[in-house]
Formats: structure tokens, sequence, C-alpha cells
């Protein structure tokens, strides 16, 4: 394979990565009006901590580097939060 295909799939994966960024981000939103009519807080400490656990495993299951999935997920929880709160 050339590396112009090679650097084409990357954008195709990139492309693709930040969609489901889009749909997480429309989830969060969704998540946030949840808790502002409920009375719920922002933020659930327990929820991240499960959530960031579950990184760490899929990231290992998948070859992915555990530290890089949890900081991945870490910048995600931050916009979520953001998202959540407006």
């Amino acid at each position: 394979m050339e590396l112009d295909d090679l650097r084409h799939r990357l954008t195709s994966v990139d492309e693709e990565i930040l969609r489901l960024v889009g749909e997480r981000q429309r989830l969060a939103s969704a998540i946030g009006k949840y808790k502002r009519e409920s009375g719920i807080p922002t933020r659930d400490w327990q929820r991240e901590k499960q959530v960031l656990g579950h990184a760490r495993e899929t990231a290992a299951r998948v070859g992915v580097d555990p530290a890089v999935a949890e900081s991945l997920l870490r910048m995600l929880i931050r916009s979520s939060l953001a998202q959540q709160e407006r």
C-alpha cells in the first residue's frame, strides 16, 4: 500500500472519530437536559470512575495504550460536562 493510500485511510478514520465525538456530545447534551430537569448534579464521580475503568479495559483488549485511552476519555468527560452545563 502506498503512503497516499495509508494517509487517506487515516483521514477516514479521523473523520469517523470526529463523527462519534459529535454523537457523544449530542448524548451529553441530552443527559445534561435530563439532569437539569430532574435536579440531578452534573458531576457524577462514580460514573466517571466507571467510564475511565471501562476505557482502560477496552483499550488493553484492543491493543491501545490504556493511558492514552484514559487521557482521551478524561478530555471527552470534560467536554461532556461543559456540554451538560449549557
